[in-house]
């Protein structure tokens, strides 16, 4: 019997990663990483780690949250 990992296909970087869908004023891709993080610490989100499970070849998953201000 299979775990309870689902496998869900994953879609396309030109798909994904297209400028109308991140946000036009975000120039490249990383410009949008470095603008969640500033705005993350900014405000003070809080970071908590829900689920952390890995094997001794450090395979397995993580599921981490982040709670912003104005989170529920």
């Amino acid at each position: 019997m299979a775990g309870p990992h689902v496998l869900i296909p994953l879609r396309a970087l030109d798909q994904v990663m297209r400028l109308q869908r991140m946000g036009a004023s975000f120039e490249t891709r990383l410009s949008l990483v470095r603008q969640l993080l500033r705005r993350m610490h900014t405000e003070r989100w809080r970071l908590n780690r829900a689920h952390f499970a890995l094997d001794t070849e450090g395979c397995g998953a993580g599921v981490y949250t982040a709670r912003g201000v104005n989170s529920d």
